[in-house]
């Protein structure tokens, strides 16, 4: 099995950390027991413990964002705004990074595996995102006992999120569709929607060197050169015996 880059560091947000550094403490906490086994951590602990493993493993330099409720500043209050829980750094940019553990499950007939979040959660990171110009992207993991992680973009799931809901509401509540549609997607809505976000949405992978990317079981660009060879057929050969000759 090959590694596939089938896709890069997404440009979503701006640059650099764009807020003040006393929002953020590194996690000093060095236990050298595995959290997986640890009976007086909670599930949500644990996966934060295996994403710092794991991220230490494949030498990703990060900050862990103190999420105590007293060090949450008044705007993110007022705005209604959820913390990531890390910031990484990759080659190209920095990133933060909301950790769930979820069970990845397969809820319908379409043999998708699903992961879970509800929408107010969405709104939240997503308009974090927005306000302060920063590219977020969630890392699920769905088995304690491993350290397999997949990685989606918040854009992602705000567009996937947005567009179901339109469907839904156009069919249905076609005379009203902006202003439900409008209510929806804010991040002031009471109610609680669960989203079942597809497996085929996230990446699998992450590295320094290429940030967020996927394995393919096949040889993906063999695959994509023949098909492309046969489309060419004798076009290439002509140009390339221009630069030989």
């Amino acid at each position: 099995m090959q590694e596939q880059v089938l896709s890069q560091n997404a440009n979503e947000g701006g640059k650099g950390f764009g807020l003040p550094l006393t929002f953020f403490s590194e996690d000093t906490d060095e236990k050298k027991a595995s959290p997986k086994n640890n009976k007086n951590l909670k599930d949500w602990e644990k996966a934060e413990k295996l994403f710092e493993e794991h991220l230490n493993k494949i030498e990703i330099p990060f900050f862990r964002v103190d999420q105590k409720p007293s060090t949450k500043c008044d705007v993110f209050k007022k705005k209604n705004i959820c913390r990531p829980d890390y910031i990484i750094q990759t080659k190209n940019d920095y990133f933060y990074i909301d950790v769930k553990q979820r069970s990845n499950i397969n809820y319908d007939k379409n043999n998708y595996k699903r992961f879970t979040i509800d929408q107010k959660n969405i709104l939240r990171l997503f308009h974090f995102q927005e306000e302060f110009h920063q590219k977020v992207w969630l890392a699920y993991i769905d088995n304690l006992q491993n350290t397999d992680f997949y990685f989606v973009s918040i854009s992602k799931v705000f567009e996937y999120f947005s567009n179901i809901i339109t469907i839904i509401l156009r069919d249905k509540y076609f005379d009203h569709f902006h202003e439900i549609h409008n209510t929806l997607v804010s991040n002031k809505i009471k109610h609680k929607l669960w989203i079942y976000i597809p497996e085929i949405l996230f990446f699998n992978k992450l590295s320094f060197d290429k940030g967020f990317y996927k394995i393919s079981d096949k040889d993906f660009y063999k695959d994509e050169a023949d098909f492309h060879k046969s489309k060419w057929e004798t076009t290439i050969d002509n140009m390339i015996l221009k630069f030989i000759k």
